[in-house]
């Protein structure tokens, strides 16, 4: 229980200064041809995308899970 309550306070630290940086992070490889970026927190993906001065988190996932399996299944 404390490890998962120190991912999210981690997640929602690096969500935060996404409101300052929001273009300080990467575009994922797999959704290249999207408007979408990522920002990593170990073990997890989160995923976001900017909107004229907004920054929408879409989807947060396990590192390890397979990005294209996954829309695929959606």
């Amino acid at each position: 229980m404390l490890a998962a309550k120190k991912l999210v306070k981690k997640i929602f630290d690096k969500v935060d200064r996404l409101e300052a940086f929001p273009e300080s992070c990467k575009k994922p490889i797999e959704l290249s041809n999207l408007n979408y970026l990522e920002v990593v927190v170990n073990p997890c993906r989160i995923f976001y995308k900017i909107e004229a001065e907004n920054v929408y988190i879409l989807h947060v996932m396990r590192q390890e899970r397979d990005l294209r399996k996954y829309l695929l299944s959606n």
